[in-house]
């Protein structure tokens, strides 16, 4: 009778922990439950020979932290089970108000803390969503209530070690935070609320700690109205300017764009320029506030202070849009801050549905309709396009240079060099020419201009270093292909407005002064950048930013 009972309570134990792990997972998203399979399945991807390890230990860190709140609940210790109860009780709670008031589909996320963080002193505010609240509220009430019944009628014998409990519940927290740290594409918002709260908490201090809101002086207003109704800035991944057949290379990566650089009076090919930046994130955070080698001051200080490029934009009657396609859903990256955000009237990010290959033609549907407007509006738009982004294989739709690798895990090595430059071929086919022929062809862009460029470029075999970017080097060390960009203008007319287009001798740098000129602001902010497109620069001028160190390099031709 003892080992039936006994084996009676062992199932119970088993099906109730397998019930709770069901329910934890189905408050995960109101809006898709199971949504951890979505994303599981995207950090798989088949096609990425990476993909198995990074869906492995994203479900595995998710499972892990689902086993690590449930036997928080049957924490020995009645005072410290209480407190863990209510803390993942509350958790849930938050995570579900977020969705229900609509800030987020997946609850709590980075962005939102920094959001809630800036606005705190408006948290009055929050009586508008008094239906919402209740409803949080009783789950709350309602998860607590469930985990008193557990733990006293249907489990009372079943009791963990306080301190393993504990300590496996913060181990899995600090297990999340390293799998959103240390893996690109996992994001802290896809975990379990308790778990996701302390991580997003850490993240939180670490990014904002000593970010205080830009401030863009009163005073700095516009001396006229604007020439443009839409203005675009296309951010492009990881693109090298020297590899497309538009800018003379022989492999015919640029078909469209070489066609039209001879017939189009809409389009101007300034070649070749340097990158801001050799990283991502530095490049889309000094261009994003025009921290230029020509603006005055410390370095640092600078980085912290000077307004962005959306504020100008407001400032001058733009409603602003930042379209990003490498972002998860409703994140940020590219060290843009929560008070930076503000200004920024329509922040755009993807939902895990839409894969590598998939993500740019998503924001061309944004564009086009932006583009297709017959109102009056202003707009300024910055689009951080998926582009060529590393692994290769994964950003295009087609193979059209072969043999090219189909393995995230082929090395740069010799052996590999043709498989390796096929690939990159086919993405810059894709992500470049064919994103810029459906974007532009036949459209008149009358009183719309469009800068396209890209964040850095890509060192492919120099020096036996497998890196392609982001490096910290100085002088002849630092591989000057990390920062060969292409820089293109779309425009109706724009060609007549270069009467001799300086091809492969301006500087990616000139885009933040020549959009204030643009927006009608006066030559006294315009020279706090530096020249603009139509000043020039010069070459022995041109220096480049390594990362953000605060380092600056001579560019090299």
């Amino acid at each position: 009778m003892k080992n039936n009972n006994f084996k009676l309570m062992s199932a119970t134990t088993i099906l109730t922990l397998l019930a709770l792990l069901v329910g934890f997972s189905l408050i995960q998203s109101l809006a898709t439950p199971f949504s951890f399979i979505e994303e599981g399945i995207y950090h798989l991807q088949p096609y990425d020979t990476k993909g198995l390890l990074k869906g492995g230990i994203y479900f595995g860190v998710y499972i892990g932290s689902l086993l690590a709140i449930a036997l928080a609940i049957f924490t020995q210790n009645r005072i410290i089970a209480s407190l863990l109860i209510i803390f993942i009780s509350l958790s849930y709670g938050v995570d579900l108000l977020i969705q229900l008031i609509g800030n987020s589909a997946k609850g709590i996320s980075l962005s939102v803390v920094s959001l809630g963080m800036i606005e705190k002193s408006r948290a009055g505010d929050m009586l508008l969503f008094k239906t919402q609240i209740f409803q949080a509220l009783a789950v709350v009430i309602v998860f607590i209530i469930i985990a008193i019944i557990l733990r006293r009628l249907i489990l009372k014998r079943f009791r963990v070690n306080t301190l393993l409990s504990v300590s496996f519940f913060l181990f899995m927290s600090a297990m999340t935070w390293g799998a959103v740290f240390y893996i690109y594409s996992i994001v802290g918002q896809s975990f379990p609320a308790p778990v996701k709260s302390l991580a997003i908490g850490a993240e939180y201090y670490l990014e904002n700690k000593n970010q205080k809101p830009r401030v863009l002086a009163e005073n700095i207003k516009p001396a006229k109205t604007s020439d443009y109704k839409t203005i675009i800035w296309v951010i492009d991944e990881s693109i090298g300017g020297q590899y497309l057949s538009v800018n003379g290379y022989n492999k015919d990566t640029t078909p469209y764009l070489k066609k039209i650089d001879k017939s189009s009076p809409n389009f101007v090919n300034l070649g070749v320029v340097p990158s801001i930046s050799n990283c991502s994130g530095a490049s889309n955070l000094l261009l994003r506030i025009g921290l230029t080698n020509h603006v005055e001051g410390d370095f640092k200080e600078n980085l912290k202070a000077l307004p962005t490029i959306f504020q100008y934009a407001k400032r001058a009657g733009f409603k602003t849009y930042l379209i990003d396609a490498q972002a998860a859903e409703g994140e940020m990256q590219n060290n843009l801050s929560a008070s930076d955000r503000l200004d920024i009237d329509h922040f755009e990010t993807l939902s895990r549905k839409f894969v590598p290959n998939t993500r740019d033609n998503e924001v061309l549907k944004q564009l086009n309709e932006i583009l297709d407007s017959t109102d009056e509006e202003l707009r300024f738009v910055v689009v951080v396009k998926w582009g060529a982004h590393w692994p290769y294989p994964l950003t295009y739709q087609e193979e059209i240079f072969k043999p090219a690798t189909r393995e995230s895990y082929t090395e740069m090595v010799e052996e590999n060099r043709e498989l390796i430059f096929n690939a990159y071929y086919n993405s810059l086919r894709f992500s470049v020419d064919d994103f810029l022929f459906k974007l532009t062809n036949k459209r008149k862009l009358e009183n719309q201009i469009i800068f396209y460029t890209s964040d850095h470029g890509q060192g492919l075999f120099k020096n036996n270093d497998p890196l392609t970017h982001c490096h910290e080097e100085s002088g002849e060390k630092l591989p000057m292909d990390e920062y060969r960009v292409p820089f293109m203008i779309f425009s109706k007319g724009i060609k007549n407005k270069f009467k001799k287009p300086a091809v492969n001798k301006n500087s990616q740098v000139q885009i933040f002064a020549s959009t204030l000129k643009l927006m009608g602001y006066s030559q006294d902010i315009l020279k706090i950048y530096g020249p603009t497109l139509s000043e020039g620069v010069k070459l022995g001028t041109r220096k480049v930013n390594v990362i953000l160190t605060g380092k600056k390099e001579s560019y090299r031709p």
